[in-house]
């Protein structure tokens, strides 16, 4: 018996559902997958912008946090997070305005060189600069002083407005017993960085263990309105405030 129009179109139609089936069946999981990694990058784009947003404000320890999940997410694969990150990671150095203070144990100066490779480019002058300086800090801190200077110099050479390649180098001639050319360089981050805690804690230890605690008042009064849970600012302030009475 010759099959019918109906039977040959049921056939083609069956096979048909079954080419949909199929194509469904490996194009589902692909949407949904597009749909995950969507979704993963929103998410790592806001740990990414709190990360940024963490750096700008000297949080370094919390950014770095912020950038490890940003990196842990994306695995690898997005090299400004990469650079963000180990951008916090060695700038906290900075976070302790106490010269001597905890230097963070896990960096090296391959932290530095790497970051710094990074930035080699003529367009992240200023950049390059900001991890000099806190690579001077750190040498400074590891009992390395000449090549602090070394370092430090070649920050300002980049970028002579780099507030805190000046207060580094104030603490560097502070070591050395040049009390004058560490005030000059607190002053001189001062001027170019009017709110810079660093350079009034450090101003204001220097004016005050030089015996002018009058002239130390101000600075100190300033840090620790910013930073009013520094508990050694406090005792500072208040050796200050009992020589201004």
């Amino acid at each position: 018996m010759s099959e019918t129009p109906w039977r040959r179109s049921r056939s083609f139609f069956a096979g048909l559902a079954s080419g949909a089936v199929l194509v469904l069946a490996f194009l589902v999981p692909s949407v949904q997958e597009q749909w995950n990694l969507w979704r993963s990058g929103r998410v790592i784009d806001q740990y990414a912008r709190i990360g940024h947003q963490l750096l700008a404000k000297g949080q370094f320890s919390a950014a770095e946090h912020a950038f490890d999940k940003a990196v842990e997410m994306s695995e690898g694969r997005r090299l400004d997070l990469i650079e963000a990150q180990l951008e916090a990671h060695v700038q906290r150095v900075n976070e302790n305005p106490e010269w001597r203070g905890a230097v963070p144990e896990d960096l090296s100066d391959g932290d530095f060189l790497y970051l710094l490779e990074m930035q080699s480019a003529p367009s992240r002058v200023r950049k390059r600069a900001a991890t000099l300086a806190a690579f001077g800090a750190w040498l400074a801190s590891v009992g390395r002083p000449v090549e602090a200077s070394k370092r430090l110099d070649e920050a300002l050479q980049l970028d002579p407005g780099n507030a805190a390649a000046h207060v580094n180098l104030g603490n560097l001639r502070d070591d050395r017993g040049d009390l004058s050319g560490a005030e000059a360089e607190y002053r001189r981050a001062l001027e170019l960085d009017t709110a810079n805690a660093a350079a009034l804690y450090d101003l204001g230890v220097l004016l005050l263990e030089a015996g002018r605690r009058e002239e130390a008042l101000e600075p100190l009064q300033r840090y620790a309105q910013m930073k009013p849970d520094d508990v050694e600012a406090k005792r500072r302030l208040a050796e200050a405030s009992s020589a201004a009475r």
